[in-house]
This record gives structure tokens, C-alpha cells and sequence, in this order.
């Protein structure tokens, strides 16, 4: 057994005497944790999936690698879906509509426009509450934007304005009705904006037929130029060849798989830091327990001793020194904790900041808990193992070389 009151006041003696050491050992702990938080939300949530659907998809945008114009009208897509090696050929763009609803928007910036694109389950992020769209009138919205939750839409109509336009930069506002079906949560991706909504091929034909002018019954989607299109290959195997062919046809065609495989620089520059930062943690734990265990060596000699001349035993003292670091190491992780909650506290409150970074937070940045669990694991194991060859050295005294260091 061990005497907790000794194992708390050893612990407390210890933090006392080694307060710098254990001050650092917090932060740094606290600050890995924390960036561990957003790190879960900026590389861990990509929406360039690497699952076979992804991997099949070709982007399309209108010009050419020499930088020429070539336009994506969709006469041109529909013979592209005759190519071999296309399984499917979708043309979509970005279409701006508001919630006719001032009560559904924030009070500070009033209704912000969502831009609509077609619904790509494979690239884009999944539906959180709710069902994929199949209808012409059928949306899926994101589940928070600048503050707002848009979850209780789910299942009820709304009323959505966009522009029809009426002659060269000029329009007039439109509006529709349409049932909100599903809520995602926005991720970052190279194909979204930031308030992105998707539908169904329908609901963006009508849209696109109010950029030209048209109504629906009367737009010309085979003249009509697309602003992106996604061509879907037979297999992935497929793809290297068929994106060849269609630079060569003079489109500007780009892989998701070569996508997929470039990790933005500054992705790559967090991962680095953020194992960099668990080296350091590593080192400074189990440095500071090296430290720790040798000043008991020459601290609590005599204490050791004479707790060995009156029948300790070594594992019982040896569990006691390790029981003290164990605590001190416990309230390193909380303290590191509580650090690691006020770095996403900061990022959450300071959206413009993160922003400017490429990252948009779409919900709190907790640490992942798999760091939680390493920080509260971690950083006792790593004091308890830096400290356990000086302890061993201090167990090992014979009790009357101890005390007679006194």
C-alpha cells in the first residue's frame, strides 16, 4: 500500500521546487493540444476524399492549359459522355440565392447569399442531419454559418430570392420555394466558397437559365457556357489516360487523385509543426523527469533512507516516488487542458483571423481524444520514465548508505 498523504505531499514539494519545469511542460503540452484541435478541423477534415468515387472524377474548367478560352457549353459535355473511358459527364458552377426570410439570417450582417453548386456526395461533405437531395425544389444548406444553426430547417419549406437577369448587368429578384432536406457541415475544399449550399441538376438548371435571362421551359442548356464541369471516368484506373485526352482536346482537366495526393503547403506546414511539437512535449516530459528524479537522489536521500531502516520496502518506495510524479504529471494534463480549450477559445471567437489562414472554423476546435487521452496519459508515463532510472539508483541505496549522506 501506498501512503497517499506522503504520495500528495511529495507531489506538492516537487511542483514547488520544480515550478519552471512544470510550467513549461503545460504550456507547451497545452499548446499541442490545442493546435491539435484545429489541426482535427483543417487537415484531418479535407473533402478531397481518397475513396474510389473521388478518385474517378476529372474537374473541368473553361480554358485551356495553353490558357485559351474553351468554353464548356453543354452541347460539348453531352458528347463527352459518348468518350470512352466516361461513365458521366455533370456540369455545375456557383449560383447566389438568399433566404427570403430575414429571421433566418444574422442580425448583424443580415441575409448573406449561399452559392449553390450540383450535389458530388464523393468530394463533398457529408449530410449531417437529413437526406441527399433528389428534387428540383430540394436543398442542402450548411448546418452553422456566422453564428447561425440551420439544423431545425430540415424537413421545411423556404423561400429563396436570386437574381433573373434582365439585360447586360442588370436584374431583377426572383423568388422560389424550396424544402431544405439535409444540413452538412462546411469544410474546407479548392471547390467551394465559403457559404456553399447543393442541389439536384434541376434546381441548377433553373438557376442557370435566370443568369442567362431564360425561363426554365425556354433555356438553351445545350448553347449554354458552364462555369466547371466534373467528368466521372469508368474506373480509376482510367483516369491518367482520359485526363490526357482531354487536355489534349483543349481542356483545362485536372484529377481529383493528382489533387488528392498535393497537401496544400500550409497543411504540410502544420503537420510539421504539430509533430514537432510532440517531440518537444516528449523531450521536455521526460527530461523533466530525469531532473526530477536526480534531484531525489540527492534531496530525499535521507528520507528514503530512513523510511528503508524502517521497513519500506523497494517497490513500496519506489511506488511512492513514482505515485508523486504520477500526480504532478496529472496536474501538468489538466493544467495543459484547460490551455488547450482557451487556444480554441481564441481561434473560435477570432473567425477573421483563421480565416485569413485558408481554415473556417464551422464548429469549437476541441482537441481530438485521442490527444486528450495522450496528454492525460502521456505526460505522467513520460515523467514517471524519465525519472525511473534515478529512482531506481535511489531504491537501491542500502538504507545506512542513505542516511549516511546526511
Amino acid at each position: 500500500m501506498i501512503d497517499l498523504t506522503m504520495v500528495l505531499r511529495g507531489a506538492a514539494l516537487l511542483r514547488t521546487r520544480r515550478f519552471a519545469a512544470v510550467v513549461v511542460l503545460t504550456v507547451v503540452a497545452g499548446l499541442l493540444a490545442g493546435l491539435g484541435g484545429l489541426a482535427a478541423q483543417v487537415v484531418t477534415r479535407q473533402t478531397v476524399s481518397s475513396g474510389e468515387d473521388a478518385l474517378k472524377l476529372i474537374y473541368l474548367l473553361p480554358a485551356s492549359p495553353r490558357g485559351e478560352e474553351r468554353p464548356l457549353r453543354g452541347r460539348d459535355l453531352a458528347m463527352l459522355a459518348s468518350e470512352p473511358g466516361v461513365a458521366a459527364v455533370r456540369p455545375s458552377g456557383r449560383y447566389g440565392f438568399t433566404s427570403v426570410d430575414e429571421s433566418l439570417c444574422p442580425a448583424d450582417t443580415g441575409c448573406v447569399p449561399w452559392f449553390l453548386s450540383l450535389r458530388l456526395p464523393a468530394i463533398q461533405p457529408e449530410v449531417t442531419v437529413g437526406r441527399e437531395p433528389v428534387a428540383a425544389d430540394e436543398v442542402l444548406i450548411p448546418a452553422e454559418l456566422d453564428g447561425t444553426d440551420y439544423t431545425p430547417l430540415v424537413g421545411t419549406r423556404m423561400e429563396i430570392q436570386y437574381t433573373f437577369m434582365t439585360g447586360p448587368g442588370t436584374g431583377e429578384p426572383r423568388e422560389r420555394s424550396v424544402t431544405v432536406v439535409g444540413v452538412f457541415d462546411i469544410a474546407p475544399s479548392p471547390f467551394e466558397v465559403n457559404a456553399p449550399a447543393y442541389g439536384t441538376s434541376a434546381l441548377l438548371e433553373i438557376l442557370a437559365a435566370a443568369a442567362t435571362g431564360s425561363e426554365p421551359d425556354d433555356f438553351d442548356s445545350d448553347a449554354y457556357e458552364y462555369p466547371e464541369a466534373f467528368v466521372e471516368a469508368s474506373s480509376v484506373d482510367a483516369v491518367p489516360e482520359l485526363t490526357s485526352r482531354l487536355t489534349s482536346m483543349g481542356y483545362a482537366a485536372t484529377s481529383l487523385a493528382s489533387m488528392a495526393d498535393e497537401a496544400p503547403r500550409a497543411m504540410t506546414l502544420l503537420n510539421v509543426l504539430i509533430w514537432a511539437l510532440v517531440l518537444v512535449a516528449g523531450v521536455v516530459a521526460i527530461g523533466l523527469g530525469s531532473m526530477v528524479g536526480s534531484a531525489a537522489v540527492a534531496e530525499r536521500a535521507a528520507e528514503i533512507g530512513t523510511l528503508r531502516a524502517v521497513g519500506w520496502s523497494r517497490g513500496r518506495t519506489t511506488r511512492l516516488l513514482l505515485g508523486e510524479l504520477a500526480i504532478v504529471g496529472l496536474g501538468c494534463a489538466l493544467g495543459a487542458i484547460v490551455i488547450a480549450l482557451g487556444v480554441g477559445a481564441v481561434a473560435w471567437f477570432w473567425k477573421d483571423g483563421a480565416e485569413t489562414l485558408g481554415v473556417r472554423l464551422t464548429t469549437f476546435p476541441l482537441p481530438p481524444w485521442p490527444w486528450l487521452v495522450g496528454v492525460l496519459a502521456g505526460i505522467p508515463a513520460s515523467l514517471c520514465l524519465g525519472a525511473a532510472p534515478a529512482v531506481r539508483r535511489l531504491v537501491s541505496l542500502p538504507p545506512d548508505d542513505a542516511l549516511r549522506e546526511l
